[in-house]
């Protein structure tokens, strides 16, 4: 891979597709991956254009069908968020102490 060509695609069109995945996704982590995904197909595959433009074109049209790829994907369809599996936990534990100690005085009785 050419680091001169890896430079050019990461400052011209990074912030692009952070934000293409950004808006797409909702989420920056999911649209941080989607843009070092697209930069590395734009790595290992080098067209080249005749217009500036086209090629915008191009790396526009690469990172929306990588959302969408990521939205299809059976690992997004699994996951939740970090705050929905923190309710669901049960808070029992808080209430009546320790697992330890709820053993400890089951035993006293």
């Amino acid at each position: 891979m050419d680091s001169g060509r890896a430079e050019y695609l990461v400052e011209r069109y990074a912030d692009l597709l952070v934000r293409i995945g950004r808006t797409r996704l909702g989420d920056w982590d999911d649209a941080q991956d989607i843009c070092q995904q697209v930069l590395i197909k734009l790595l290992e595959d080098p067209r080249e254009f005749p217009d500036r433009s086209q090629e915008r074109t191009w790396v526009v049209r690469l990172g929306v069908n990588q959302c969408k790829n990521w939205k299809k994907s059976a690992w997004a369809r699994r996951r939740a968020p970090l705050e929905e599996g923190l309710s669901l936990a049960p808070d029992s534990a808080s209430k009546t102490g320790s697992p330890t100690r709820r053993r400890r005085s089951a035993r006293r009785i």
